[in-house]
Order: C-alpha cells, then structure tokens, then sequence
C-alpha cells in the first residue's frame, strides 16, 4: 500500500557530501519509496544552503531556531500526508503545534552530549552549550507529543523511556542499516585502497570528543613505539588536530570521502577504532564488520550485540587498554577471519531494507 510519507530533517546535503545521520536520510529515502512509499523530504532553509531540484525535497524558510520555526510554518501544510516522520528533535514543535493531523514519528539518533554528562558520567567536553540547552528544553517539553519513538539500539531506546518517562510502548528500537552493495568484502580483481603492507588502524568520522577520537590521538606514540610501521588514517576528519613531528609519517587525514568509496578504506584495515562514549553503537561499527573489518569499541551490550567475536571492547577513555587491543589484533588473524566470515550474516541483517520494513510496521500500527 502507498503511503504519503512526510520526512523532516535537521539538513539534506548531497549524498556525495553527507556524513554521519546525513546518509541516513538519503537511504531510508531511496528504502522506503522502493517498498512504494510517496517521499517528501523537508529541511530548514539556512544562509547558504545549497537547494535540490525535484518535487521530492522542500526548502522551508526558517529563523534561527529552526526546529521551532519549521515546526509552526508546517503545522497547517501537512494534513495531506499519512505520516510525519522527523528526525531528532526538528519535528518536535509540529507534533507540540498540531492537535490533529497524521501521526508524528520522532527518529532519535542520539541525544545531546550534557544528557550524558549529568546523567551518566563525567562530562564530554567540559561545557554545556547553548545548542544544546535548546535541545533539553525542546526533548523535555515536546517528546511526549509524538505519537510514536523511534532510536537505533537499545541502549538509547532504554535512556530515553527513563529520562523522559515515556511508555515502552510508545517507543521502538529499529536497527540503523548499510548498503549491502557497498559496504562488502573485496570481490575477486577489484582493485581497493592500498597502504602498502603497513598494519592500517582506521577511525571514521569527525574530530568528536563524544566519538572517542581524542583516545586515539593520546595513544598514538604508544602505538608508534610498539609497532614502528604502524598507520593511523582519519578520515573525514576536515580540520586537523597538531600532531608530533615524530608521528606525522605514521598518521594520514583524508577529508570528506563520498559514501560510495569509504567501503574501499574500511577494507584497507586492520581494524577499525569506534569509541563513542555515549548510547549504542556508531553506524561506522556495521559498515566495518560487512566489509570483514574487526572492530575495536566501546564495551556496551550494544557493540557486543553488533559485532560479537569479531570485536574488542574496551573503555573508551582508557589508552592501555586501546593500545593493547591493537597489538592484538596486529599479533593474530583469528579477530579478521572472523569478522570476514561474518560479513554475509552483517549483511543480510543490517540492510537499509529491513530497517525500512520495520519501520513500515510501527507504521502500520500507528495507522
């Protein structure tokens, strides 16, 4: 059955240009309208914003609380549609805004950093800003206006029924998927990215202290000493932090790489480094094991419940504990020959189909 599917975004870049949650729109995109669903995409109009062609994506001009702007300019405007499905909290004042109308799904990718830090642990980064204060006072008030809640593991599905006393069942966990025609093991005469037989130690993402990044930054003169040929690729990371002379030749910074070609560099790996220090697992973590990638992350049942015995799980703030786990992994194959044989099952799994069919189910519910 068709469906008229509303989609509101905090931005939509190219997909040439996305990264992080960005991707994550365009796929559920490109799934859902393949399952013969309707599509529009709506996004705030920022200074600069770069505009997209086609009936499919609308640019609402907005003021600077976005979130709240576009939420009253859509709030008469989206009576045609069978579901509002917003992602983060840009949604949030539509569903407060709209007493009647289609069902409001909020999709949460994660919350802003000062939850965890008040809530379950030390600080991130050692300030509260004001983003983010807007977003506590935008959570607290309006997600209990949604007619359903959607996050991506389980962890955060917990965090959020306890942090905003929400009802089990008005909240999902739905896996976060990968494009199983990308993101695979090298086939036969391809040629992939090569680093010339040094053991390749990837990170994936931008300079975040959430992300755990400033970890391997310390523990790089550790794991220069112990293994002198070791590289260290950052990529999509557009600014550089300053690296000891000593170092350089051991650490490469690659910018923003379009989403069809990361696979190329997962797969040039020895393993892969996701360290986040908050709720779940990075999407990174997926995309890793279906190219055959070991992976060393955060030990949370998340991770553990992805990757299983093809991980190593550490304390994201701990450098020993990093550094020993890439000695491991340099020292012994068994963690890749794992990881390989259990890309097929990551695969099949994860895909951004199954993720959109089971979006299609809370739909169905709520209809």
């Amino acid at each position: 059955m068709e469906r008229k599917i509303a989609r509101l975004v905090p931005d939509l870049p190219p997909i040439e240009k996305a990264y992080g949650y960005f991707v994550t729109f365009h796929m559920l995109n490109k799934a859902q309208r393949e399952l013969g669903n309707r599509v529009t995409t709506f996004h705030p109009q920022r200074r600069m914003a770069e505009t997209h062609p086609g009936n499919d994506t609308v640019s609402v001009p907005v003021t600077k609380l976005a979130e709240f702007s576009l939420g009253l300019r859509l709030s008469s405007k989206l009576g045609e549609y069978d579901v509002v499905h917003s992602h983060a909290r840009v949604g949030l004042p539509y569903a407060f805004f709209t007493s009647r109308g289609p069902p409001v799904v909020v999709h949460l990718h994660g919350l802003p950093y000062h939850f965890t830090d008040s809530i379950s642990g030390p600080r991130v980064d050692g300030r509260a800003k004001i983003h983010d204060l807007r977003a506590l006072f935008t959570y607290s008030s309006m997600l209990g206006c949604a007619d359903h809640v959607i996050t991506y593991c389980k962890g955060l599905a917990d965090k959020v029924v306890e942090l905003f006393d929400l009802d089990l069942g008005s909240v999902s966990w739905i896996d976060n998927g990968i494009d199983p025609s990308l993101f695979r093991t090298m086939e036969e005469g391809e040629v992939d990215v090569n680093f010339k037989g040094s053991p390749v130690i990837l990170y994936v993402g931008r300079l975040s202290a959430v992300k755990g990044v400033y970890t391997l930054l310390r523990s790089l003169p550790n794991l220069v000493e112990s293994l002198p040929e070791i590289r260290v690729v950052f990529l999509g990371c557009e600014a550089q932090p300053l690296i000891d002379s000593e170092l350089r030749g051991n650490v490469t910074f690659i910018p923003h790489v379009p989403h069809r070609n990361v696979a190329a560099y997962y797969r040039a790996a020895d393993a892969h480094v996701a360290l986040t220090q908050t709720y779940g697992y990075q999407k990174t973590v997926l995309e890793s094991l279906a190219c055959g990638v070991p992976v060393i992350a955060t030990d949370n049942p998340d991770n553990r419940y992805v990757a299983g015995r093809a991980g190593v799980y550490i304390d994201p703030l701990n450098n020993n504990q990093l550094s020993d786990a890439v000695a491991q992994i340099a020292g012994e194959t068994r963690l890749k020959q794992r990881a390989i044989r259990n890309s097929k099952r990551i695969r099949e799994r994860f895909s951004w189909r199954k993720t959109a069919e089971r979006i299609e189910a809370v739909y169905d519910h709520l209809l």
